[in-house]
């Protein structure tokens, strides 16, 4: 699958900004663009996704 250069350059960028995020999360969501670009996704891939998302609550001190 070809993705254009620009998305591929956005998404990039994207996934350089979110360090709290782990490679895992990083894979996932760069396969999950690519599958929706191509309209080729299941509700699972995009709950894999959503798994392996690090979320903070609240401010630490």
């Amino acid at each position: 699958m070809n993705i254009d250069p620009a998305i591929t350059e956005a998404l990039d960028a994207t996934l350089a900004a979110a360090s709290d995020q782990s490679g895992d999360f990083k894979k996932r969501f760069r396969t999950l663009v690519g599958l929706i670009l191509t309209s080729n996704y299941q509700d699972s891939d995009l709950r894999r996704v959503m798994e392996s998302l690090s979320v903070q609550i609240g401010s630490e001190d």
